[in-house]
């Protein structure tokens, strides 16, 4: 086998809402196993996840119900998908997302969640360097990697291997000659609170939560009703069924609340 801190694996999901906490569960997956900058093999597959795709993730990866009905389980892929990981660093874009999705689903197939070491394209981007966005999309385009599919899984993971290379070569350039030190352990959870305690964020809103920004977003409601607003987002709550936006909304003029997995389209202005 190739030495382990040699191969990395670029791995992303994709899922049917924000947090597996809520039982959200992964719809697809991508993996692409490298070698310094070979690529050594690479698997995606649809997952059928058991529950309906959310509005807000259907808007964003386009994996509607239909596509998922006869797909394979996790458990059925996850002798597969583990013998991709093995021995690897794990790469991903906003790691603790994937990375608490694949605990959840991995407690669910009643496999024990193995002490990856892991890295984190987002991580870095906001440690080392200063682009105008950190999403994977925004990241790719500002150092011109072109990506096939935006979100979907492998072609998610393909641009975060792109990525790496990138910012590991400038770091490089400038004087850092250890890669590893943009590895880190597995955070010290076991697969449970890894599962429970992680409850993300989109990038997009978490960016603008911190610069105060106003957000345009396209929002469906539980009647189906799907409007255009510019908010201002105040804070992200956690309530039993679901997270939520508590944001300024211009349109009608106070605070209102919005259901994460309802918003269909999320900009800042």
């Amino acid at each position: 086998m190739e030495k382990k801190k040699n191969v990395l694996a670029f791995m992303d999901v994709e899922t049917t809402g924000l947090s597996a906490f809520y039982d959200d569960r992964i719809c697809e997956i991508g993996i692409v196993r490298t070698s310094g900058r070979k690529v050594l093999s690479k698997f995606e597959s649809l997952v059928n996840p058991g529950r309906p795709v959310s509005f807000g993730a259907l808007a964003v990866h386009n994996i509607s119900d239909a596509m998922l009905a006869d797909a394979p389980s996790f458990s059925d892929l996850s002798g597969k998908i583990m013998e991709m990981l093995e021995g690897a660093v794990v790469v991903c874009h906003n790691s603790m997302f994937d990375l608490s999705f694949l605990a959840h689903e991995l407690e669910l197939c009643g496999i024990e969640m193995p002490d990856f070491e892991t890295a984190d394209t987002l991580r870095i981007a906001r440690r080392y360097f200063d682009f105008p966005s950190n999403s994977l999309g925004n990241i790719c385009d500002y150092l011109g990697v072109e990506m096939d599919a935006r979100h979907r899984a492998l072609a998610d993971a393909e641009a975060t291997f792109q990525i790496f290379l990138h910012m590991r070569s400038a770091l490089e350039s400038k004087g850092m000659s250890d890669v590893k030190k943009l590895f880190t352990p597995m955070p010290d959870l076991n697969v449970a609170m890894l599962r429970k305690r992680i409850v993300t964020i989109p990038p997009v809103l978490e960016e603008a939560l911190k610069n105060k920004s106003k957000i345009s977003i396209r929002y469906i409601s539980a009647s189906g009703t799907e409007t255009a607003r510019v908010v201002q987002p105040l804070q992200v709550i956690n309530r039993q069924d679901s997270m939520y936006l508590v944001a300024y909304c211009d349109l009608r003029s106070g605070e209102r609340t919005f259901r994460l997995d309802r918003i269909v389209e999320m900009k800042i202005i």
